[in-house]
Formats: structure tokens, sequence, C-alpha cells
């Protein structure tokens, strides 16, 4: 509970001078923080502003007017204990310089201040009146400064209740599409012949909104075009980038020069053109591998995961893969990055069918059979391994030479 408004020594200044017959402009209330420790008297401003409103002044009758305001917590960024109020006049001396305002009453309520929340807490709103004592009040007015002014959740209610509240913004949209649309021409170059007017407008009667069959072509960014049906494409349609939640029905070809990415099923009676070997799956991996390694079962482990095999291995897999035309398996990333990139820190990509790439050391000739050797990752020819577990086969060699360092040879997997 905030005590009866003081004045201070500059506020009875003012007071004297209206009485003399000068006018106070009221101009704002701050609300502060601060405790007091001397005088009110000599205060020329809060102890500690947290706030200041705009405020407005209404005459009640020929002794003292009522200055008031209306508070909201939406600008603060912290709460605080509301304890003093300062009503602001404008200095006669500079009555345009807000920096020079006359603290005209101070207000302080000590110990039964009132907690203020941030706007994250709770929404506040106050309204502020303050009966003060004048001399003439036929010569006091108030200075709203509209920075200073806020609406309140009813005001933004019947704003938005309003229907022509928003005409203005309304209009300066239309404005904007307008000259969008003049641009258009930029973007769209031909639709079926169809070019857009000096308006940019377009006529897409030609277009049938269901039914009907397209035979002509869409030009797309300068005459480079997205989707072709015409005869020069032999009636496919070749598509450069597209983006669908739907279904792509077609009864005849769909080219894509880049990549095809679906959260669905693809489907189809034949896949073609698969330009790299083997056939690979994510293996959960249980440490550093490298494209090429014979990846093994890890039979120490209680959890499933793979590791390079040795001539001690009992369960060989395949082998860590790079050339891989499908991959399945590990986790779909969630940020639109590439499938692989996002699981090769916790998976290996291992080729279960088809030709891969394999590290070896010793002759190898076409046609033998590839075990692991002594050396993590690295496989042999049993006739130069040392003890080979020919039960252990990772595939056979397609390619053979008769060199002894380590390299990497080309074998089917299995056989």
């Amino acid at each position: 509970m905030f005590n009866a408004p003081v004045f201070t020594t500059a506020g009875k200044a003012l007071l004297t001078r209206n009485i003399a017959g000068e006018q106070i402009r009221f101009t704002t209330i701050q609300m502060g923080s601060g405790y007091i420790s001397g005088s009110i008297d000599a205060m020329t401003a809060l102890v500690k502003v947290e706030a200041t409103v705009s405020a407005s002044a209404k005459n009640e009758d020929g002794q003292y007017v009522n200055v008031s305001a209306a508070f909201t917590n939406q600008s603060l960024e912290n709460g605080f204990y509301w304890r003093e109020i300062g009503v602001f006049a404008a200095n006669p001396s500079a009555p345009n310089d807000r920096s020079q305002d006359i603290l005209y009453c101070y207000q302080n309520a000590y110990d039964t201040a009132e907690f203020i929340p941030p706007p994250s807490a709770a929404t506040i709103e106050k309204g502020i009146s303050i009966p003060i004592i004048v001399g003439d009040t036929s010569k006091v007015s108030a200075i709203l400064d509209k920075t200073l002014i806020f609406a309140t959740q009813k005001d933004l209610e019947d704003h938005n209740k309003n229907p022509n509240a928003h005409g203005p913004f309304y209009e300066k949209i239309q404005n904007w599409v307008k000259e969008q649309l003049k641009n258009f021409t930029g973007m769209v170059k031909t639709i079926n012949g169809g070019k857009p007017d000096e308006s940019g407008n377009i006529d897409l009667n030609f277009m049938p909104k269901s039914g009907g069959t397209f035979t002509g072509r869409i030009n797309f960014f300068n005459g480079t075009y997205f989707i072709d049906s015409s005869s020069q494409n032999g009636g496919d349609a070749a598509l450069r980038n597209l983006t669908t939640t739907g279904t792509i029905s077609s009864t005849g070809n769909i080219h894509s020069g880049g990549n095809v990415d679906a959260t669905g099923y693809v489907t189809g009676a034949k896949t073609y053109h698969g330009v790299y070997n083997d056939y690979a799956e994510l293996f959960p991996r249980g440490e550093e591998t490298r494209p090429g390694d014979i990846i093994a079962l890890d039979l120490s482990s209680q959890k499933e995961r793979y590791v390079k095999a040795t001539r001690a291995s009992r369960r060989v897999v395949g082998v860590h893969s790079d050339e891989f035309a499908t991959l399945i398996g590990g986790k779909t990333p969630t940020d639109g990055s590439d499938l692989l990139t996002a699981n090769e820190k916790d998976f290996i990509p291992v080729s279960l069918a088809g030709r891969v790439r394999t590290w070896v050391i010793g002759p190898v000739h076409t046609g033998d059979l590839i075990v692991p050797s002594t050396t993590p990752g690295v496989g042999c020819a049993p006739q130069a391994c040392t003890s080979p577990v020919q039960t252990q086969v990772v595939g056979y060699a397609v390619e053979g030479d008769n060199r002894t360092d380590l390299r990497r040879i080309r074998i089917r997997i299995g056989g």
C-alpha cells in the first residue's frame, strides 16, 4: 500500500507557478523498486526505475487533478517489487525534453510492496490513478508519448474484432503481391504457349482443373524446363526437382537427374542400372573399421556388435563396403542429412551380396576362396595363410595377382 503523494521541492515550485497562472503539463509516471533513506523534498528521480508509462490528466474540481496511466508487464525482462511511484511534469525551461522533466511528487510502499512478475510468469495489467493538488486545474494538461503507451488485453481483443482495423496493412500486402506478379515472368516463361500479360496475369483456362491430357511444355527459370511431356522427350516426364506429399502416378517413364527421397514405399517390377556393385546393410559398430575390412560378429560381447575379423573369428558376416548400390538398415535421420553420414558413427555398411573390394595379403588367384588372416580385417587365400580356417569363407576372388603386399582386390561375397 502506497503512502499519500508527497511534493518534491521542484514540484512545489511548479505548483507555485501554476497558482500564478502558468500551465503544468504532466508527462509520465514512473514505477520503481527502490527504498528511500533521506527526505523526499530533495528527490529529483526515483531510486531505481523499473518502468515508465505515459500519463494523462483529468480535472476533478478546481483544486486537484487525477493523473493516471495504464501499465502492463509485457515489456519487462525481470520481475520487481513495486515500491515507488513518481509523477513527472515538463520543465517549463525545456518543455519538449523528457530528460529535463521534473519529479512533481513521489510515493513509496516500503515493505508492503507488491511483486510484479515477468510476462513469462503471468500477464499483468494495472491502472494507476493519483489525485494531485494543483493551483488552477484549467492550467493543467498532459503530454502523451506514443512510445510509452501500452495496449491492454481488452484493447487487443477489441482491435482484432474490428473489421476495419487492418485495412492499411492488407492494402500494403496487396500492393506487394501485385509487384511480385509483375516479376512473375522472370520465373515462369510460358505455360503451353501462354505468357503473362503486362500486369503479370496468366490465363490458365486452357489447363483443366481435373481430367484431360496435358501435352505441352511448362518452362521455368529462364527456359530450363522442369516438366516436359512433349514429343521432344518421347512422351516421358523429365523432372529436375519435384517435392510431393502425395502419390505420383505415371504410365510412362520418370527420369531424375538427382536424388529421389521417399519416406514411404518405392515399388516396382524391376530395378535397373545400379551403378555400384553390392548390396549392404548397416550393422551395429563395435570398433573403428575401414572400407574393405572383413567383418565378423563380436562373440565376446553380450550385445550385437561387429568388429574386424581375424583367423580366430567364428561368425564372419561380410565386408565393410564403400561401393554399395543398395543400403538398408540404420536409423532414419531427423535433420534431413544423408543416411550414411548420419549412421556411420554407430553402424558399419556391411556387404552381404554382390562384388566388393576387400583387403588381402599374399598371392591371390582368380577363384581362390578368401578367409580371414591373422591381421584384423585382412583376408588371404588359404594357400597363403598361416593355419587358415576354411569354414569362415567371406567369398572368392574374381581377380588375382602374385603380389605379396597389402592391397584391395575384388571378391564375390559368399559363394
